[in-house]
């Protein structure tokens, strides 16, 4: 995150500006191309992928109607939101709710933010919380077993 005076109180470089550098990351690699050329590539969004998921509607709309947008892209930037993988680190159950309903349990992993102090005392709670402890072993070691390739 570039800090600028924009975000220079309370924190908004973390609270604000890291999520929303997620999103603009998440955009590029979706914009650019990267997401067709290398569709093996496994990509994990910290942030429950900041502001990328809650803003794709807007970004969809973008790609259909400004040209520039659709130079790399021949569908939706809708159709790469389950690309990626996502951490569950948003704080807030109805958040990390939507998310897994738009991109599916599979694509989730746990996420602490450890060893910072944003990191919460129980990362896992979040993921009960949200509803979604049936999904729990998917979550916390199935997904991350097969992106890390540790099997």
């Amino acid at each position: 995150m570039v800090e600028t005076p924009r975000v220079a109180d309370y924190h908004h470089f973390n609270l604000l500006g890291n999520p929303y550098d997620t999103a603009i990351a998440a955009s590029s690699m979706v914009f650019g191309g990267i997401s067709d050329r290398y569709p093996d590539l496994q990509v994990v969004l910290v942030h429950g992928g900041g502001d990328f998921p809650y803003q794709i509607g807007r970004l969809n709309h973008g790609w259909s109607v400004r040209p520039e947008a659709q130079l790399h892209l021949k569908t939706p930037p809708l159709d790469y939101l389950k690309w990626f993988y996502y951490d569950t680190l948003l704080y807030y159950p109805p958040a990390l709710r939507y998310l897994a309903e738009v991109v599916g349990t599979d694509r989730l992993m746990l996420g602490t933010d450890y060893p910072f102090e944003m990191c919460p005392d129980d990362p896992t709670r979040i993921v009960a919380d949200a509803g979604l402890a049936a999904d729990r072993e998917r979550i916390f070691q199935d997904n991350p077993t097969t992106v890390f390739r540790l099997r």
